[in-house]
């Protein structure tokens, strides 16, 4: 906002980014249905998910309740509603105890990740957070969810390369 500052810029050689807003659209969004077991279709998987998030005011619950909104999904009835701050949430559909929440919740209450670690580890290595749905103490579904960069992020990072400024 003054003289001294656009002086200083001058001898700027790196630019560090944070991560959600800055570069991306800051509305996460549902990219993957990854189901566990045969009976659990991406649609039903989304069906449970958005219902027991649609009371979750969390971004990424959002997110799901927006993919579940967008294929008009009748979200159902949920009971017994619990937020598991910044891990998940629980809750009881048509009798069977539902838990949707990331991996390390799954782990902390017992429901085995080990036959799907590739397929989160693949996700996450795609910058998506993973979320999963357990019904019953079983994993079925795992959904993928990630930021939009916005339209112009890959040319503002490729200029600032262009003049030998760092990026991170």
């Amino acid at each position: 906002k003054n003289g001294e500052a656009l002086e200083r810029g001058k001898k700027i050689d790196v630019v560090i980014f944070d991560k959600t807003g800055t570069l991306t659209e800051g509305k996460p969004k549902v990219t993957d249905i990854v189901p566990l077991m045969d009976e659990f279709s991406t649609d039903k998987i989304l069906a449970y998910s958005g219902s027991l998030e649609n009371l979750s005011e969390h971004p990424l619950a959002q997110a799901i309740v927006n993919a579940a909104k967008e294929k008009n999904m009748d979200l159902k009835e949920v009971h017994g509603f619990e937020n598991i701050a910044g891990k998940g949430v629980k809750g009881a559909i048509e009798n069977e105890v539902m838990l949707i929440g990331n991996p390390r919740l799954m782990k902390e209450v017992g429901v085995s990740l080990d036959k799907h670690q590739n397929k989160i580890e693949a996700l996450e290595a795609q910058a998506k957070t993973v979320v999963v749905l357990a019904i019953n103490g079983h994993s079925v579904g795992l959904i993928g969810i990630a930021d939009t960069l916005k339209d112009d992020a890959k040319e503002a990072v490729a200029k600032l390369k262009s003049l030998n400024i760092e990026t991170v």
